[in-house]
């Protein structure tokens, strides 16, 4: 699978493409489009177009090797699905058109994934904050400051993953196509799955005295933060108007101490 720097020099690479044949006139979606990859993906590396210039002067283009190839098979292919799931829904999301969707024979689906199930574990497995949440639940935490710290690592996952991969789930929760209906009672048994680490996560710092509460409700409670923030600041399929560290620090303080200032400071007013 190819690293975060390679898909960022194949973005900067195609954005000195489109520059040097169309000048100034292209736009983000035309460079996701270019560089084969979602708009989520774009943003995550390059949240704007000032971000996005700021990087193509700061990294000049080495004209002594190849442009980056293209992603991985695999990274294709989940890409194809998110796609096609967001244009057509998720029942319309065969292997046919995903192989189509991401240039790849159907054959080649089969082989990494083996069918469409397969597709959607990888695609809930590989695309979740599932796994830092319980790598993280096992992680010596003994202060607030580690606590606090480990909770923002978690937040930013579950935000990010939510702007990625939200628009999909969302939209199927809106379809009535009865065809829909098991591959989103899949995808949401695997997503109730991640959510199972998260509650473990929280049952950890319980355990250790650094929260009170029951963790499923906790759970729940930071799950409704993200997707609320998610839905107000943006809409889904564009990154929110604040950064993401900026939202899990906001997200984080909230479930750890709410809005009110302490008691010592409210009476010295």
């Amino acid at each position: 699978m190819r690293s975060p720097s390679d898909l960022s020099a194949r973005i900067l690479h195609e954005a000195r493409r489109l520059t040097a044949e169309e000048g100034d006139t292209w736009s983000m979606v035309d460079l996701a489009r270019a560089a084969k990859i979602s708009r989520a993906a774009l943003y995550r590396r390059f949240p704007s177009r000032d971000a996005l210039s700021a990087a193509l002067t700061a990294v000049p283009e080495d004209l002594s090797q190849e442009p980056p190839q293209n992603l991985s098979v695999r990274e294709r292919a989940l890409e194809a699905f998110q796609a096609v799931a967001r244009r057509r829904g998720i029942a319309a999301a065969t292997l046919e058109l995903v192989a189509a969707e991401a240039g790849l024979g159907v054959a080649t689906i089969y082989r990494h994934f083996g069918g469409r199930e397969g597709l959607l574990d990888a695609y809930a497995r590989e695309r979740t904050p599932r796994a830092l949440a319980s790598r993280l639940s096992l992680a010596p935490v003994g202060t607030l400051h580690q606590l606090r710290a480990a909770l923002e690592q978690i937040t930013r996952a579950l935000l990010q993953h939510l702007i990625d991969q939200g628009p999909v789930f969302f939209l199927a929760g809106l379809s009535p196509d009865p065809d829909s209906r098991p591959a989103i009672a899949h995808l949401t048994r695997l997503e109730a799955e991640g959510r199972a680490h998260l509650t473990a996560f929280f049952a950890a710092q319980t355990e250790r005295g650094l929260l009170r509460g029951d963790p499923d409700q906790l759970s729940r409670s930071l799950v409704g933060l993200a997707v609320g923030a998610v839905f107000l600041h943006g809409p889904l399929a564009a990154p929110p108007s604040l950064p993401v560290d900026q939202l899990a620090a906001q997200l984080t303080g909230l479930l750890l101490h709410g809005c009110a200032p302490p008691l010592d400071q409210e009476r010295s007013r």
